[in-house]
């Protein structure tokens, strides 16, 4: 059979679409060995699978058919791609870490909430959607509104529980990751934020080591002076060549995997965006995100801190069960003292310590639920001592557009909760010791950070009191909005003029009146691309602050120490080819 008889055999005028797929298809068999004959049948039955399914539509839906029940996403559906690889194959993800990275965001949360939720009688549709949970809610809240006393007090009460399954829905789609997602192709608006996040991300946080400094009292704050250093640090610093046992026991517990996943530094630079770019620049930016918090070495800071916490938090735990004490935060963290008590069992049995270094050995022990609770409420705990940015947050600052406007200002939000609240709440172990090392590290943080800049350290201890404060984060979005106080009133109005300090938060140093409204893409990097188009024509002459605006929208720039270098070069470019 011709490919022109199999064109007339389908029995319908085909689109150029359908006609371009069916004689694609054709070639494919011919060269596949099969005869003409053959070659047409089966280019007539691939398109008789998908002649019902146009390709925008197949794009839109991510190429997948559902053929399981409604409500259920990707990894649970069982599915038929109707269009062969070869031909859709620029959109196809062949990258195994992207591919892991989007089953850690995607596939893992549902499984714990059908885990957590779920039941044989509930299909995981209405597990996943939250229908029971929510008619549950609603049912509370229509009771009490039977018991008010006139009709507008009543519907004010079903509007504050419509509020809270709303709520709850923002909060679950977070957690699955399809928050604020699209249902059909990103626009090139929320392209555009989220390529620009990830630029800034590797042009601003070139120095986010030097201002993660004060997490070491944070962890004093938690665990107390000598267990922080005598039983977290202390024993890293002697196992610094014996280091496979500690990095194995964390990692065993879902602990210390920041050179891995990039979770602490993706969720503080709001850069843990959901959708993949289609270009072959936003894919490199995604590219050069993915890699930096290794280059910049905030990875391996993190896995040093998350490690020096567990390895405290155990200590302590231990000792304390030892000597038949109840830790209260255990409860918090979702142990009961039968539980604490077999933990304490197991540990005594399989556990060991190595030069100092108390190790549980949780992949031995015969209670693997035990296990699996201790490493649950020691990763709970050590992302509230190192702060990861979590549900705390506001649901818009998870919206695209609220990414882009507050970006790096998650981490501030955070630990306004979690370290001046729960301050204030008593729930650290050693407070008054914690904000002192803290403030005391954020001086030296901005001292170095001010040397490494070429910015003059000054010699007024007023601002290193005030410098220490703001870069701890024990006030948390309390200094930012200072910050972004003094910056619009000129200097006039905010702590450090209450102080009499005449130098500007040295964190806004760089910062403009509009980047501290509105953020790094719209306040900063926008701005100074649409400068830089128009700089050096004949309307606008290039100046020294056109080079330094080209220098700021450079990836690595302000890299610690490498960023000498290159104020060194701007220098001398804008000397030597400009001036």
């Amino acid at each position: 059979m011709s490919l022109s008889n199999c064109i007339k055999k389908a029995g319908k005028s085909l689109s150029k679409v359908d006609a371009d797929y069916l004689n694609n298809r054709y070639k494919i068999a011919l060269n596949k060995g099969l005869d003409d004959v053959a070659a047409g049948n089966q280019a007539l039955d691939d398109l008789a699978r998908i002649i019902d399914s146009d390709i925008d539509t197949v794009l839109s839906k991510t190429g997948v058919k559902g053929k399981g029940k409604q409500g259920l996403r990707s990894p649970f559906k069982a599915r038929n791609f109707l269009i062969p690889d070869e031909l859709v194959e620029p959109f196809l993800e062949n990258s195994a870490e992207q591919l892991a990275h989007i089953y850690l965001r995607h596939t893992v949360p549902d499984i714990e909430i059908l885990k957590a939720f779920g039941d044989a009688k509930t299909a995981p549709k209405d597990t996943l959607d939250f229908s029971i949970i929510n008619k549950e809610i609603m049912e509370d809240f229509r009771k009490k509104a039977v018991e008010a006393k006139t009709e507008k007090e009543a519907n004010k009460i079903i509007k504050e529980g419509q509020k809270v399954v709303e709520a709850m829905a923002g909060v679950r789609d977070r957690i699955r990751g399809v928050y604020d997602l699209p249902e059909g192709s990103p626009t090139f608006g929320r392209r555009f934020n989220a390529a620009m996040r990830n630029l800034n991300y590797v042009r601003l946080m070139g120095g986010v080591v030097a201002s993660s400094i004060p997490d070491i009292g944070k962890q004093v704050m938690a665990e107390g002076f000598m267990r922080a250093f005598g039983d977290g640090f202390g024993p890293l610093v002697k196992n610094l060549a014996k280091m496979k046992p500690i990095r194995e026991e964390m990692r065993h517990m879902g602990l210390a995997l920041d050179t891995i996943t990039n979770g602490r530094i993706e969720a503080i630079a709001d850069i843990n965006s959901y959708a993949l770019g289609n270009t072959k620049v936003e894919r490199g930016l995604e590219y050069v995100a993915n890699k930096f918090g290794n280059i910049s070495l905030i990875n391996q800071w993190n896995d040093l801190m998350k490690t020096a916490h567990a390895l405290a938090m155990q200590s302590r735990v231990y000792d304390d069960l030892s000597k038949g004490k109840f830790d209260n935060r255990l409860s918090r963290l979702g142990l009961s003292e039968d539980e604490a008590q077999g933990i304490y069992e197991m540990a005594k049995k399989h556990g060991r310590v190595e030069n100092g270094a108390r190790l549980f050995n949780t992949k031995d022990w015969e209670r693997q639920d035990l296990a699996f609770a201790w490493a649950a409420a020691l990763r709970k705990e050590s992302d509230r001592v190192v702060i990861i940015p979590g549900q705390e947050k506001p649901l818009f600052m998870s919206r695209h557009v609220g990414q882009t406007l507050l970006q790096f200002r998650s981490f501030m939000l955070s630990s306004t909760q979690r370290t001046m609240l729960a301050t204030a709440q008593g729930q650290e172990a050693n407070p008054l010791a914690g904000v002192l090392i803290m403030t005391t590290l954020g001086s030296m943080a901005y001292a170095f950070k001010q040397w490494d800049a070429g910015r003059e350290i000054s010699d007024d201890p007023k601002v290193w009191v005030a410098e220490g404060i703001d870069r701890s984060g024990v006030l948390g979005i309390l200094m930012e909005g200072n910050n972004t106080l003094e910056r619009f009133s000129g200097h006039n109005y905010g702590l450090r003029p209450m102080m009499g300090i005449s130098q500007p938060a040295s964190r806004f140093a760089s910062r403009s009146q509009y980047e501290a409204l509105l953020g790094p893409t719209y306040g900063s990097a926008a701005p100074n691309m649409l400068r830089l188009f128009t700089a050096g024509s004949d309307e606008h002459e290039w100046k020294e602050s056109d080079t330094t605006a080209l220098r700021r929208m450079l990836p690595f720039q302000n890299l610690t120490i490498f960023r000498q270098g290159v104020d060194a070069a701007e220098k001398y470019v804008h000397e030597e080819f400009i001036e």
